[in-house]
């Protein structure tokens, strides 16, 4: 049986995981999440901005989506889609205003230092969970979603022990 297109997505997102040394995970995310339908159209020039501000840095970008409560113990519930952002060194100065002109309103910023436990974690729950359904947040999207991307893919620094071995994925 062939793979699909999700498979392989998802199978060169966890390669890059595997491969190559990851420090940082940064999320970015809507103030208001009925503004996520227009991350793809913000992330453009962020990822340019990104680049640009941080040419020595290597960034494996992923859109995902959750579930966010809106209000303290509110069963009310918003798909919302987010940035995930593994990087190879800390962003100085992210934090202070940088993202403010590179979104069309208000977004958010959580980051932590990546142990390796952490991740492999993350790269166990992402090879056994389906990929997050993007087409419930951005509904007027007609061809398919680039997923992820790689930013200054010259600054990769290759592990030199893989968090899993490749073929353990494949069940």
């Amino acid at each position: 049986m062939s793979e699909t297109s999700e498979e392989k997505t998802k199978r060169k997102y966890l390669q890059l995981m595997n491969d190559y040394e990851w420090s940082y995970q940064y999320s970015i995310f809507y103030d208001d999440p009925s503004y996520s339908c227009r991350l793809l159209e913000d992330m453009v020039g962020f990822k340019q901005a990104l680049r640009r501000k941080w040419p020595d840095t290597a960034f494996l970008i992923r859109i995902q989506s959750h579930r966010r409560e809106m209000g303290a113990g509110s069963n009310n519930k918003v798909l919302q889609a987010f940035l995930s952002i593994l990087s190879t060194s800390k962003l100085q100065g992210i934090m202070d205003g940088f993202l403010d002109p590179l979104f069309a309103v208000q977004v958010n910023i959580m980051y932590k230092r990546l142990s390796i436990d952490k991740q492999k974690r993350m790269y166990q729950a992402i090879a056994q969970q389906m990929p997050h359904d993007l087409s419930k947040v951005f509904k007027d999207k007609t061809g398919p979603i680039k997923r992820y991307t790689i930013l200054n893919k010259t600054k990769l620094a290759k592990r030199e022990n893989p968090l899993t071995e490749l073929n353990a994925e494949s069940s």
